[in-house]
């Protein structure tokens, strides 16, 4: 059963009235507060237990563990691994650093990097290369021929205009 606060604030005015013995404590808030769910004698003593610990009838909350990531030396020693070898995959970078994979990409995007590699894929054999210059020489005299043809159109208009006023 969750208690809200003003209920578990309520126990410890009670349990500072009862001069802090805790089984007074439980009595009299039972007779004080009939209405309310009763809490056992375990349930009191863990919230009264919590405000001593920490100042607040809010439930305990759980200490974030520091992950690997997070620690600075693995971060400056993947940073500095990625900015001497821009190539490096992230597996190297597991096994040289004996840090999860995970861990390592966690690094890497918390500094906005995005690890790639390039891969090509295609590749020219043979006399390809002959034939790309032969194609790339042909394509610019097409271009040639068809930003040329509009202007001799014209031209041609013009001229045979020209010899018919005549």
């Amino acid at each position: 059963m969750r208690y809200t606060k003003a209920e578990k604030v309520d126990m410890i005015f009670v349990y500072g009235e009862c001069r802090q013995i805790m089984r007074e404590a439980v009595r009299l808030y039972t007779e004080r507060f009939p209405d309310r769910v009763h809490p056992s004698f375990s349930v009191f003593s863990n919230i009264v237990q919590t405000f001593q610990e920490t100042g607040s009838v809010d439930n305990k909350k759980c200490k974030r563990i520091k992950k690997a990531t997070e620690s600075d030396g693995n971060s400056t020693n993947i940073l500095a691994a990625v900015a001497l070898n821009p190539h490096i995959s992230t597996r190297q970078l597991e096994r040289e650093s004996d840090i999860s994979r995970r861990s390592v990409l966690r690094i890497l995007h918390s500094n906005k990097f995005h690890p790639f590699h390039i891969s090509l894929h295609q590749e020219l054999h043979g006399n390809d290369f002959q034939n790309c210059i032969q194609f790339c020489e042909w394509a610019l005299q097409r271009l040639q021929e068809v930003i040329c043809l509009p202007l001799k159109s014209y031209l041609l208009t013009k001229l045979h205009l020209q010899t018919m006023d005549k």
